[in-house]
């Protein structure tokens, strides 16, 4: 819960995170910028023994030397349950291994999850930026202006992964919606650059009067 899982490599599968056995639970979590030199960049799960549940979470940015950076797990449909959750824009690779079950409210970008729920979105991009520290202390993929996972959501938690509290009217039409993902957007926070250093930095706007 509220976690990242960043900057992992493994010989073998699950770059990420490798469940064996069991049921492993992702809430408002972000997996990413992990490698795998056989299959789950991001997760790996063990065929036919392991459910998997992504909920508010987000899986982007992992890689392999495999066929699926993002999710791999292998089974029946409802072994891999995904709500509010972004699994897309892999380094390499699919974003998942086969069609698990949507309980709506999804993003992938390539068409492989199985997303057919009538609140999902199949292959599009969910223009995220780059892992940063924006709030809180764990690193996360801020949305972009304009993107599609804004407002879009549906509300399983009353914060996001970093703690900011959720929905916001990220879209500006007067309707706070959550986001789909691990974090929610906030329109007064915006990315800049520091004309001294170059760095990338978080401008949080006033408030309008």
């Amino acid at each position: 819960i509220n976690s990242t899982v960043h900057g992992n490599m493994t010989s073998s599968n699950g770059g990420g995170i490798y469940v064996r056995s069991g049921e492993i639970v992702l809430r408002n979590s972000t997996v990413s910028g992990n490698f795998a030199w056989g299959e789950g960049g991001g997760i790996y799960g063990e065929t036919g023994r392991v459910r998997i549940t992504l909920e508010s979470t987000t899986v982007t940015g992992n890689d392999t030397f495999g066929r699926v950076g993002g999710v791999f797990l292998r089974g029946e449909p409802e072994d891999l349950r995904i709500s509010n959750s972004i699994i897309a824009n892999q380094v390499t690779g699919d974003d998942c291994a086969f069609s698990g079950t949507s309980l709506g409210h999804n993003l992938d970008s390539d068409w492989t999850c199985g997303l057919n729920a009538p609140t999902d979105q199949a292959g599009i991009d969910p223009m995220l930026h780059d892992l940063g520290l924006s709030t809180g202390s764990t690193y996360t993929h801020v949305p972009m202006a304009g993107s599609p996972v804004i407002d879009r959501g549906i509300c399983q938690w009353v914060t996001d992964q970093r703690g900011v509290p959720r929905p916001r009217d990220g879209n500006n039409d007067g309707v706070a919606i959550c986001d789909i993902g691990s974090v929610e957007y906030n329109p007064r926070l915006i990315h800049a650059q520091n004309p001294v250093t170059g760095e990338d930095v978080l401008v949080v706007l006033p408030d309008p009067e």
